[in-house]
């Protein structure tokens, strides 16, 4: 086999299996599930009080100006619903946010909880947290080159088309080093067009003017880009390198598809109003949303 998606379809789905580009949300894919089916099958006793939390690492959009936005989104359900949603339907239906424009982050946080507390017929609560806000194991808080980005900046560009100009002016003296690190990293999968998720380390030790901006905007167009992680970071490499020449580190770090992780909490009446997560990281922030914080 010389084709590399040949290859890659031994062990891996195809491209008809995921949600692909969609720059409009999809409520239909949610899938609720009754509780009473398997707790009637274990003969569950419920406590009179709790929910259920979710972290949804991958939480991405669109800014009214197009410039991706990603985070940690915390929705909270309340353990006497009558329907759960399934995990893996919220997974496809929070991927076709991701194209999608919203003013705030808070109105993206909205749509989502509006969608959800219709299908479960239930009021879930859904905050959406910077990652520079919200920190465990998983996540960790670092210089974010993302935060400089001013209102007045674009992006129109996700096929991978868009180009670094190269450097026009040379910096007098020796080389300098610039850190940047952007939590919006994605691309898709080269064969089932999955959307990978992650965050980019870019070093650069260079004599010549380094325009941020373009940098950015580089790496916001892979998007939509299908290729494998390796290939990805190569290619921003290759970008780098062509227009600032001197030393060039690019470190991506992707994480696991769909990152969502479910941490439900069950506790009697017996003197705390709030479950306590110590323990979990920044437990004053995981506990926020919860609090209506």
């Amino acid at each position: 086999m010389n084709n590399l998606n040949d290859i890659a379809s031994k062990s891996l789905g195809d491209s008809t299996s995921y949600a692909v580009y969609t720059d409009k949300v999809d409520a239909t894919l949610l899938n609720p599930m009754p509780r009473e089916l398997a707790r009637g099958d274990h003969d569950i006793i419920t406590s009179g009080n709790g929910c259920d939390v979710w972290h949804c690492y991958e939480a991405t959009f669109l800014g009214a100006t197009g410039i991706p936005q990603a985070g940690v989104l915390k929705i909270i359900v309340p353990h006497d619903s009558e329907f759960i949603v399934e995990s893996k339907s919220l997974k496809l239906y929070l991927n076709t946010y991701d194209m999608v424009k919203f003013d705030k982050s808070t109105d993206y946080a909205t749509s989502v909880e509006r969608d959800i507390s219709s299908l479960l017929n239930c009021q879930v609560t859904a905050t959406f947290f910077e990652y520079s806000e919200f920190e465990n194991d998983t996540i960790v808080s670092r210089y974010d080159i993302h935060e400089t980005v001013t209102n007045s900046m674009s992006v129109d560009s996700y096929d991978g088309e868009f180009s670094i100009p190269p450097a026009t002016a040379v910096i007098k003296g020796i080389p300098i080093t610039h850190n940047i690190y952007m939590p919006t990293l994605r691309s898709r999968c080269r064969h089932t067009k999955q959307k990978d998720s992650g965050a980019v380390s870019i070093i650069i030790r260079t004599g010549v003017a380094v325009d941020v901006t373009s940098i950015m905007k580089y790496v916001y167009s892979l998007r939509e880009v299908n290729e494998f992680h390796e290939f990805c970071a190569e290619k921003i490499y290759t970008e780098v390198k062509k227009a600032y020449g001197g030393d060039v580190a690019v470190h991506c770090f992707y994480v696991r598809r769909g990152g969502i992780d479910i941490s439900p909490c069950r506790y009697d009446d017996f003197g705390y109003d709030t479950p306590v997560f110590s323990g979990f990281g920044n437990s004053n922030v995981l506990i926020k949303g919860f609090q209506g914080q």
